[in-house]
């Protein structure tokens, strides 16, 4: 741990000055699995059918799925059956399968005569599985080593049950931001990648997180390879001081707070629901020794929306210069009796503003922000509703060069609909503390 939190949060790149090595007994083990054995004997299914028919059932849903299958009332995948009697009741097969969209990261630096290695996960956004691509999202702070004042060059990734030396497959930084502990990790051409069942991750919904649900951390604790911890969302959205990866300085980022047990190496995996969908990144928890349980992620709302202007931006993150500082400045409980859900409705306003996109666009002091879109191409994209301080931030990753930005503010008790083209790279900035 670097720092403490509320002291301080504490970023979670775990960091050890020797290289793991693969054992070596001096002989070479068969290339065949058991499974091989199994279709030279005759059997006829897929690698993971006969795994599943070799293990007994784990759970009361299970059983029932398998033995409607054996007597014939059901056909379909399990999956299917657990939507049919009762969606949510078994999350197993959902974070079985989000297990094959994360990977360990050891990230290396040279130190004099020394390699330190800082040791992490990761979780693949995107991927083309022909070509063996991937884009994998982590924290910056899992690639770059404080002390050098430099970003890893020499950074490889395992996937889930591929943990010996020769599994690794090379990476390298695509692009990031310091300030939001966010990067990308590209993967170009890897064989393993291809043949093997990793998939990319299923992106859940923005503000998805709700307090009180069931949530599963999958990582790289203590670098003893990828795996899971379980808790609930303790709070959906608050804004924590996290120590920023250059050990200087503390960074406000919102933040999911659960209680699932978070260590050394959890840093940059997925944080999933009970539908093994991504809902934010693992990147912090609070070192004070008097309080436990606090563990936090980058919501998948901003995450998601930094992901995919890296991509877009060709590893170079270009963020709407808005020119504005926003504050909350109230908020409140609201109670949605047919869903059972309360949502935290938060008032965003405009504290102040300079010369930037939003200066020309015609904000003002005072103004809380409403909603947004922008139209791309002749296409309005959703609108945005700015009901929460993330979904603006969010917000702004998601305009582009030569979009039609239309906002709604209020303004003295009046709506105000303001638009603009932006049509000038000077509405965006990348100067975003990429090192």
């Amino acid at each position: 741990m670097k720092r403490t939190r509320r002291a301080a949060v504490v970023v979670l790149a775990c960091a050890a000055a020797v290289m793991l090595a693969g054992c070596s007994f001096g002989y070479r083990a068969d290339d065949r699995y058991p499974y091989d054995i199994a279709v030279e004997n005759g059997y006829a299914g897929t690698e993971g059918e006969w795994l599943s028919s070799q293990e007994t059932p784990g759970t009361v849903y299970r059983r029932l799925y398998e033995e409607a299958v054996a007597d014939g009332s059901f056909t379909g995948t399990y999956f299917e059956f657990l939507q049919g009697i009762a969606p949510d009741a078994d999350a197993t097969p959902y974070i079985q399968r989000a297990m094959l969209s994360v990977v360990s990261i050891a990230a290396r630096f040279r130190s004099g005569t020394s390699v330190v290695s800082s040791l992490g996960a990761g979780v693949i956004y995107s991927m083309d599985k022909t070509a063996g691509d991937a884009y994998i999202l982590t924290n910056y702070h899992v690639l770059y080593l404080s002390s050098a004042h430099a970003l890893s060059e020499d950074i490889t990734v395992r996937l889930y049950g591929y943990e010996s030396a020769e599994d690794a497959i090379s990476a390298t930084y695509y692009g990031g931001i310091m300030d939001l502990d966010l990067a990308i990790l590209r993967v170009k051409g890897s064989e393993l990648l291809k043949t093997s069942d990793a998939r990319a991750a299923d992106i859940g919904a923005d503000s998805s997180a709700v307090a009180g649900e069931a949530v599963y951390a999958i990582g790289n604790p203590l670098n003893k390879s990828i795996a899971v911890t379980a808790g609930v969302v303790s709070r959906e959205e608050e804004v924590a001081n996290v120590t920023a990866a250059d050990d200087t300085r503390t960074i406000p980022l919102p933040e999911i707070r659960i209680d699932a047990a978070l260590n050394h190496g959890n840093s940059g995996g997925g944080l999933f629901n009970s539908v093994g969908e991504l809902i934010g990144i693992v990147n912090a928890r609070d070192h004070n020794d008097d309080v436990e349980g606090f563990g936090y992620a980058i919501p998948i709302e901003l995450a998601a929306a930094f992901a995919e202007n890296d991509i877009a931006n060709e590893g170079r993150p270009s963020l709407l210069d808005d020119g504005v500082k926003i504050e909350v400045v109230d908020s409140k409980g609201v109670y949605d009796e047919t869903l059972g859900r309360v949502h935290i409705s938060q008032k965003v306003c405009v504290a102040d503003y300079s010369a930037g996109a939003l200066g020309y666009l015609g904000i003002r002091q005072g103004d809380t922000l409403i909603s947004g879109y922008v139209v791309r191409g002749g296409a309005t994209l959703s609108e945005t509703q700015f009901t929460h301080a993330c979904a603006w931030e969010a917000f702004r990753f998601k305009v582009r060069l030569g979009d039609e930005l239309h906002l709604v503010v209020s303004r003295g008790g009046d709506t105000v609909h303001l638009s603009k083209t932006l049509n000038s790279a000077t509405y965006f900035t990348t100067d975003l503390q990429r090192s």
